[in-house]
């Protein structure tokens, strides 16, 4: 049995690194922050991102992670019945989405 080499650069993006990136992302972390944790630079980072439909796809998922767990955590509250969480969503949520809906254009007379 031949043992093949493989030819060429390693990947600098390996499991390892992905799971680096995913898990520093998923948790808040600027792109420059995880790229640090994760031992690779930014451009490597960005590159993958262009190039790789699957790395760009998990990194967007891990981005996302938590403003979906915050949005789920404030839901879950008011469904509970607290007021504070109902009152903040109309204020940041709801009130700054009426008034651009509201806006008029004005004319140009």
């Amino acid at each position: 049995m031949v043992n093949k080499k493989s030819i060429g650069r390693p990947q600098k993006v390996d499991y390892k690194v992905m799971a680096k990136l995913e898990d520093a992302l998923q948790y808040g972390a600027t792109i420059s922050e995880a790229c640090y944790y994760a031992g690779i630079s930014r451009d490597t980072f960005y590159r993958y991102f262009r190039n790789e439909d699957v790395f760009a796809k998990k990194m967007e998922a891990a981005r996302n992670k938590l403003l979906f767990i915050a949005k789920r955590n404030v839901a879950d509250a008011i469904m509970n019945g607290d007021y504070q969480s109902s009152v903040w969503l109309l204020e940041k949520v709801v009130t700054p989405t009426l008034a651009v809906a509201d806006e008029v254009p004005k004319s140009e007379n």
